[in-house]
């Protein structure tokens, strides 16, 4: 897996089979003539021990325990650390967003960090960009390193000076990919650099593809063919299309507080009264320490041993305990208690205070913030109803009408979002963005409400020809009009292929609706209503 400069010296390399690397590390035996005298061979033979290559078994466990271990050293740079999701996690992940000018810029908050690293004896490289995929691919790609050459023959090339200048840049341990420009940066870096299953390259390496830009140049409706599932998946966090969060390890030090009494809590109006006093302890604890709450997670204990988990999400960080407790009592309600309530413990997962902002003492209108009021709806009803029950719409490059739309929660069940991202989300819903007109006005009119379903027209006509009458939910109406079609094709590899030609009807009672003929079978189907 790893080796040390003398086993390096000896030919040890990484990957290749123990026994082959146990016989290339064993020192030579050297017979010298009878005549050398005996000070010189004992020289010999403490060189040979001293050079003398240990095998130790690798523990993956062990690492991970000590980056967990390392990742307390890196806390103060950053309110979410965690490891990558790689099978064999080697980086620290932190997001940095909004922290650098705590330190003075990114670059200094780097060297700050790199200092750490040294002074607990870890050689560390450190990367900073927009993305998970980028910071990941600079971090694990060796650069190459033009050397300064000096010679005196003339006819012997030299390197310039801006070679030399790169060559000193390649060697430092820190990278900073300024914002916009990753994509150009990532062409550049050889394709094991993209997080790629080892099956996936090699098909990659049989096609000639040997760099990232190479990789993000090819058709992407074609890779599904091609590559696996996750490599896909890959491609698309490389273009920054799918979004890539960070799961936060636990800190040695967390936020906490329990409660356990010999009386237990029978009633939801007891366990209330526990949770109020457990929240304002903690809230105690976040002001104390100039941070505020992202996630709060309960674990209440029955009196027969069972456990029981509680935990509520807010939109915002907040140190307010009222609004904490309002959405952990939201999600009491929707909980069963099936038996007393012996012991509760109360844990909450900590991010950096918002920019304050001051506030017009003669305005009107100041003191309301649209992003606040949202969030602590969504806080609210996410708690009440599920997280998976407030959603946003997002587009995606479907050409199926039923796939070009999803859903995504505004606060991810595995709670994987940081503040950084949930501030981008309110600001989206709350701040009209004045060119998304635009790109609507010059899109294909499509109908306001989309069936689920296609219906199928029941119609006795010729299917070969556009019908004159059409069944729409469960009433007869006559076309009066009848536009298009627009074809809309997927490829043949896509595991539901669409061949449909969409047609525009006006009925009879001025009703317009959206019709497509399945090309493969021949049926009309109802799929969409102009409102």
């Amino acid at each position: 897996m790893a080796v040390s400069r003398e086993a390096w010296i000896a030919g040890v390399r990484p990957g290749m089979p123990l026994a082959e690397a146990r016989s290339m590390a064993q020192p030579l035996t050297v017979h010298r003539r009878p005549n050398q005298n005996k000070a010189r061979r004992g020289t010999t033979e403490a060189a040979a021990a001293n050079t003398t290559v240990v095998f130790h078994e690798w523990t993956p466990i062990n690492d991970r325990r000590a980056l967990a271990a390392v990742a307390e050293i890196t806390r103060r740079y950053a309110p979410v650390v965690g490891l990558d999701d790689m099978p064999l996690p080697d980086s620290l992940l932190l997001d940095i967003t909004g922290c650098g000018q705590l330190f003075g810029g990114e670059a200094a908050l780097a060297e700050l960090l790199l200092r750490d690293l040294r002074l607990a004896g870890w050689t560390a490289r450190i990367s900073i960009a927009d993305t998970i995929a980028a910071v990941w691919a600079v971090t694990h790609t060796e650069r190459d390193r033009p050397e300064v050459r000096r010679s005196s023959q003339p006819s012997q090339r030299r390197t310039s000076p801006r070679d030399a200048d790169m060559a000193m840049l390649h060697e430092l341990p820190i990278q900073i990919i300024p914002s916009g420009q990753q994509q150009q940066e990532l062409a550049r870096l050889p394709i094991s650099a993209s997080r790629l299953p080892l099956k996936d390259l090699q098909i990659l390496a049989h096609l000639g593809i040997r760099s990232i830009g190479q990789l993000l140049a090819l058709p992407r409706g074609d890779l599904p063919s091609r590559l696996s599932s996750e490599a896909v998946s890959r491609v698309r966090q490389l273009l920054s299309i799918t979004d890539e969060f960070i799961v936060p390890l636990p800190e040695s030090n967390p936020v906490a507080a329990a409660w356990a009494s010999e009386y237990p809590a029978k009633t939801f109006d007891d366990i209330r009264q526990v949770l109020q006093h457990l929240v304002e302890n903690v809230s105690d604890q976040i002001s104390r320490r100039r941070v505020a709450c992202g996630m709060v997670s309960c674990e209440l204990t029955g009196v027969s041993g069972t456990k029981i988990q509680l935990s509520a999400s807010v939109v915002k960080p907040t140190q307010s305990a009222g609004l904490m407790f309002e959405v952990l009592s939201l999600r009491l309600e929707t909980m069963p208690l099936s038996e007393p309530i012996a012991a509760i413990s109360m844990t909450l997962q900590t991010v950096p205070l918002p920019v304050s902002r001051q506030r017009d003492l003669f305005s009107p209108t100041e003191h309301i913030r649209p992003q606040e009021e949202l969030a602590t709806l969504i806080a609210r009803l996410s708690n009440r109803m599920g997280p998976q029950s407030v959603s946003t719409l997002r587009t995606q490059p479907d050409p199926r009408p039923e796939h070009s739309v999803t859903l995504d929660p505004v606060i991810p069940i595995d709670g994987g979002t940081s503040s950084q991202q949930h501030e981008s989300v309110l600001r989206r819903l709350t701040e009209p963005d004045p060119d998304a007109s635009v790109a609507i006005e010059q899109t294909i009119a499509r109908p306001l409400r989309l069936l689920a379903t296609p219906q199928q027209i029941i119609s006795g006509e010729d299917l070969h020809r556009p019908p004159k009458q059409i069944n729409v939910f469960g009433k007869v109406r006559s076309v009066i009009e009848f536009s298009g079609p627009e074809r809309i094709q997927t490829a043949w590899w896509t595991d539901q292929p669409c061949n449909r030609d969409y047609y525009r009807v006006i009925t009879d009672s001025g009703s317009q609706f959206w019709i497509f003929r399945d090309l493969q079978t021949g049926n009309w189907y109802l799929h969409g209503v102009f409102d």
